[in-house]
């Protein structure tokens, strides 16, 4: 994604040894780099979903909204070219933003305040993705041109992700 001939991993493990929050691996992915988790909870070789492993289990619990996170980062990965869009957080009012602008935008509002994003004119397919209840909350099509205010619709949690994708794309 960053066209630097460096690949950035984002590792707890050197930021935020025990951190669990699900909003880093997106502001990780958001700035073209590739997050990975510490994850103190199956450190010593217990796989998710054999016998040993316990959801409810503090230690391996407290990870699980991050797990899902990186989850979530990666379906969303999976449906952008990740050839083409790059980090433009100049773009976006949160820092957060991959694009290739005029085609597609992924940002993160990581609070209930509106987006201020900057777009190329077109109509663009809009899709809500609300990070607390892990779903999409919202999808319609909107014509955007310029300074756009985005804001994450009634029913969304305070943190979201929005995608745009111009019509044709």
């Amino acid at each position: 994604m960053v066209d630097q001939g460096k690949v950035v991993i984002a590792d707890t493990d050197h930021f935020a040894p025990g951190s669990s929050d699900p909003l880093w691996p997106w502001r990780a992915f958001l700035r073209g780099h590739h997050p990975i988790l510490m994850d103190f909870g199956l450190i010593g070789g217990v796989p998710a979903g054999s016998a040993a492993y316990d959801e409810q289990d503090p230690a391996s619990a407290a990870y699980e909204p991050a797990r899902r996170a990186m989850g979530d980062t990666r379906r969303y990965a999976d449906r952008l070219d990740l050839l083409a869009v790059r980090p433009l957080g100049h773009l976006s009012s949160t820092g957060y933003l991959l694009a290739d602008p005029g085609r597609v935008y992924l940002a993160l509002v990581p609070s209930a305040e509106p987006l201020v994003l900057e777009v190329e004119p077109g109509t663009y397919a809009r899709e809500w993705f609300d990070l607390a209840a892990r779903e999409v909350v919202h999808v319609d099509r909107a014509p955007l041109a310029g300074k756009e205010i985005l804001t994450p619709p009634v029913g969304a949690a305070e943190a979201a992700v929005v995608l745009l994708v111009r019509d044709g794309q």
